[in-house]
């Protein structure tokens, strides 16, 4: 394969993982976030967008084209409400956008990728999940320190 086709595929994995890792940040009521998390949605959408869009037409075989342009299209359907569910600040309905559009995302990466690269992909996403929550817990609780230290007296 040639190696814009690789690295179009290689950033459509990496897009996916961040979205994927955007879970916590959604579901979070943090004012400050909704306009940066709508941003990274945005400029994930091109980047897919694009690259995917390239995959398809180096593709082989019509079948194939147009059962990844379906997927596609259904993936960029549930963005685009995502998109507009985080710019209404609604919680409740950015967490239904968001898990339509993984599960879209999910279906794209089954077609896009072998079965044993997406068994690697699947892991090393739980992987950086995990490494992300631990951050989170240890930012949390560095933060909680910090607190007391400004509360006890000298």
């Amino acid at each position: 394969m040639e190696a814009e086709y690789m690295g179009c595929i290689f950033r459509i994995r990496s897009c996916a993982s961040d979205l994927l890792l955007m879970e916590d940040d959604v579901i979070d009521n943090d004012e400050d976030l909704w306009e940066l998390i709508g941003r990274e949605i945005r400029l994930k959408t091109n980047f897919l967008f694009c690259d995917l869009n390239r995959v398809i037409s180096r593709s082989k075989g019509n079948k194939r084209k147009k059962s990844l342009s379906d997927l596609g299209n259904k993936l960029f359907y549930f963005m685009e409400e995502l998109d507009d569910a985080v710019k209404s600040r609604d919680v409740s309905l950015t967490q239904v956008c968001y898990s339509n559009t993984t599960h879209a995302l999910q279906e794209v990466m089954a077609a896009l990728l072998s079965p044993n690269e997406l068994e690697y992909w699947k892991i090393s996403c739980i992987a950086l999940r995990r490494r992300s929550e631990k951050e989170r817990q240890q930012q949390q609780e560095e933060g909680e320190r910090e607190g007391e230290e400004e509360r006890t007296p000298c």
